[in-house]
């Protein structure tokens, strides 16, 4: 997965002409048009806005900027190692900020699907302590294991990470 550097931006290549649709020249920032979701935590903003047939969410976070760091370079990772995690979009490193942009994950919370489906529990259960076993396998650990920071795709039957930077390897003692 190859980036591409522009100013303040890191953008993945093969969404360059997505960027440059949504990209304001003169003043550096996104037209944000149909925004859908809102959320404010602490030091995180993060916003959802769709374009062009696209659900595109965008992190922001006014500190602890080692996390915004981890959070970009997990996503590579895992989706390395094979994992399931939302599609980068591009990175915006600012003095007093730092934005990450992903594409929307299709699917649904895995909490509220396990809420919905009585009969698919113990199937979705089955699959979470797969996706589980198969990352401490790789030696890594998922420090905030919510079932809400899991998604199912239906279509697929798989589970997906929504949230996804909060990892670190697990050390060897011998």
């Amino acid at each position: 997965m190859e980036t591409v550097k522009i100013g303040e931006y890191e953008v993945m290549k093969e969404y360059m002409n997505l960027f440059s649709k949504i990209f304001n020249n003169n003043t550096f920032d996104f037209h944000f048009l149909n925004c859908f979701f809102e959320h404010k935590k602490r030091y995180k903003w993060t916003i959802g806005f769709k374009f062009n047939g696209k659900s595109i969410f965008i992190k922001a976070y006014s500190a602890h900027f080692d996390e915004a760091e981890a959070e970009w370079k997990n996503l590579f990772k895992l989706k390395k190692l094979g994992f399931s995690v939302p599609e980068p979009f591009f990175i915006r490193r600012k003095e007093d900020k730092i934005e990450i942009a992903t594409f929307a994950l299709k699917g649904e919370p895995l909490s509220s699907l396990l809420l919905a489906n009585k009969e698919k529990q113990t199937f979705l259960v089955a699959k979470l302590a797969e996706l589980i076993a198969s990352l401490h396998a790789k030696n890594l650990y998922h420090q905030d294991c919510y079932l809400y920071h899991f998604f199912g795709m239906k279509s697929q039957k798989l589970l997906v990470f929504w949230m996804y930077q909060e990892f670190y390897r697990i050390p060897y003692f011998p």
